[in-house]
């Protein structure tokens, strides 16, 4: 098999990627050497990824992804798409390493497309109304690649790259004053409803991001990212547009998580994780792949090979290196 058959493409949640001297939420940030020494750690991940496509999550500042990128062994990215975050916000967002041509612009989704913005609970107790979930917590980025650089003839996907918002709790304050009683378990309730709500408006919106080139259409799919939720949850299924039994008539529309893809003599289909939740290994990085990728698929252009896990560093956790592992999928194209 010609090397340029076989394509790599990983998602890694940075664990807060800034550079130094630089507020962290609440935290003074990293001093000079812990940005060293992460910015290392970094680096030498995505050469162990040695992959074409690499999604990241968690960047606050473009000048530290590019920073770490620098320190790379292997040969740099043709390009790196870090967008930037919108007037007045301080939050990480995504990013995309590529050693593939792009096919246009790098588009930023801030908003939730219509329909699908929530209503979140107030808390009267401390005289806050409802709110209005409608933008995305970290923007979703999406660029359509040319997966075959190498040949002659272009391979188009589209590629996307997503946060969803997390699982810890939504606690409501007012500015400057008093916020939720967590010690309260009925409003420590409500607080996880809230990012029960927002991860859910978050995929909805994806999945209408995504009908446009899914819906009868032949453009591939990829998207990598932090779900912050497992492959069976509501919120992936919703994403993936798994949302009722397996359907032929629908797997034009429906993605595929790749690790559920590989070829069928890989031992136990590599199952790993990605994150330790409540003490327990969680997979909520994931991979999902369009039917184009399905090997037994009349219209495929890709069949998964393999996916790995790096999560050697979970048992050593903190802030230097990153809390969640690294998941890489093995493509052969055809």
């Amino acid at each position: 098999m010609n090397s340029s058959d076989r394509l790599r493409i990983a998602s890694l949640n940075t664990l807060n990627l800034r550079m130094p001297g630089r507020a962290i939420y609440q935290d003074a940030g990293y001093s000079p050497e812990e940005f060293e020494a992460k910015s290392a750690w970094l680096a030498g991940m995505i050469d162990t990824l040695a992959s074409q496509l690499v999604g990241l999550q968690e960047v606050f500042d473009e000048e530290a992804l590019r920073e770490t990128v620098s320190r790379c062994a292997g040969p740099p990215p043709r390009w790196i798409a870090a967008p930037e975050r919108h007037a007045g916000s301080d939050l990480p967002r995504v990013a995309l390493l590529s050693w593939l041509d792009a096919l246009g612009e790098v588009e930023t989704v801030e908003r939730i497309p219509d329909g699908f913005a929530v209503r979140l609970p107030g808390a009267p107790e401390i005289g806050l109304p409802e709110t209005l979930h409608d933008r995305f917590s970290r923007p979703v980025l999406g660029v359509t690649i040319d997966l075959a650089s190498s040949r002659r003839r272009p391979v188009p996907a589209r590629v996307y790259v997503v946060h969803l918002k997390s699982r810890r709790p939504n606690r409501a304050s007012v500015p400057g004053g008093p916020g939720e009683d967590m010690d309260d378990p009925v409003i420590e309730a409500r607080a996880h409803m809230r990012s029960l709500l927002m991860r859910a408006a978050e995929a909805g919106g994806l999945r209408a991001l995504l009908m446009r080139d899914l819906h009868q259409s032949r453009m591939p799919v990829i998207v990598l990212g932090d779900f912050n939720d497992h492959a069976k949850a509501a919120t992936t299924n919703l994403v993936a547009g798994r949302m009722a039994p397996k359907n032929l008539a629908r797997r034009d529309i429906q993605l595929y998580h790749a690790a559920a893809l590989q070829a069928p003599n890989i031992l136990t289909h590599r199952v790993g994780y990605t994150k330790f939740h409540l003490g327990e290994p969680d997979s909520i990085d994931h991979i999902l792949l369009s039917e184009e990728f399905l090997r037994e698929g009349k219209h495929a252009i890709a069949e998964v090979e393999r996916v790995d896990y790096f999560n050697d560093h979970l048992s050593e956790p903190g802030r230097l290196a990153s809390d969640h592992g690294a998941i890489r999928a093995t493509l052969r194209l055809r």
